[in-house]
């Protein structure tokens, strides 16, 4: 039932900035002119009014609608991650432990470079020694620690 309610909330909020946009802009001017027919001192009132009304309906929509413009952003990117998911399940990916480097500042770390990525990854061995696999940062990819 409520299915499509919640479905690409992104563009629906676009939607509503414009809609909001359109009917701050109706009623900005409106008000400058009910204001302006008072006649006098309030014919300028009126006319800031109406500007002001402009450029506050203006700048709340371009908030609104970036709002959804970072929403409909990160569904993609959602699914985009999804279908890179099950392409690195479908790889087998292994590092040896005596493989990385241990860095010449500390000698408590060892540098790992992802199969995947090429990232260079460091971890303490004594993580690494507790730890059948470890995933990359950069690419989300399960490594196989293999202790040898």
């Amino acid at each position: 039932m409520f299915e499509d309610m919640f479905s690409n909330v992104g563009d629906k909020i676009k939607i509503v900035a414009k809609i909001f946009f359109v009917l701050e802009l109706i009623a900005s001017v409106i008000g400058g002119i009910y204001v302006m027919t008072y006649g006098g001192v309030y014919v300028l009132f009126g006319l800031l009014t109406a500007v002001a009304g402009v450029l506050v309906a203006w700048v709340s929509a371009l908030f609104i609608f970036g709002f959804g413009q970072l929403i409909s952003n990160t569904d993609r990117i959602k699914a985009q991650t999804k279908t890179t998911e099950v392409k690195q399940a479908e790889i087998s990916k292994s590092v040896d432990i005596k493989s990385g480097s241990k860095s010449a500042s500390e000698d408590n770390y060892v540098d790992l470079k992802c199969p995947s990525c090429k990232a260079t990854l460091s971890y303490k061995s004594s993580f690494l020694e507790k730890q059948p696999k470890v995933t990359c940062p950069m690419c989300d990819a399960e490594i196989e620690i293999n202790k040898k």
